[in-house]
């Protein structure tokens, strides 16, 4: 059985507003809206912390930020929290 693609953007500073798929067209990215056209868009996200290491580690890893020690921003995760890139089987996913 073929594996599903799975491709995750993770943006700084965007709001929904900014592009076409969440009601604008202030930045003009033709190749995202053609990906969004065919893909699940979120229309209510809500993160664990306003801190993006964070709130990235949080989704990476499905814990809360006081659990894998991210905190704030310059805390690298500590390696033995598996993210979910592990955790799905990719063989090609080799962490630096």
């Amino acid at each position: 059985m073929r594996k599903p693609n799975l491709i995750v953007f993770l943006t700084d500073q965007q709001r929904a507003d900014t592009m076409l798929c969440g009601g604008s067209g202030k930045v003009h990215v033709p190749n995202l809206y053609k990906l969004a056209s065919g893909s699940v868009i979120f229309e209510r996200a809500y993160v664990t912390q306003p801190l993006c290491v964070p709130s990235r580690a949080s989704l990476l890893t499905g814990m809360w930020p006081h659990q894998t020690g991210c905190t704030k921003n310059g805390i690298s995760l500590d390696p033995r929290f598996r993210t979910f890139a592990e955790l799905i089987g990719d063989d090609s996913y080799h962490p630096a």
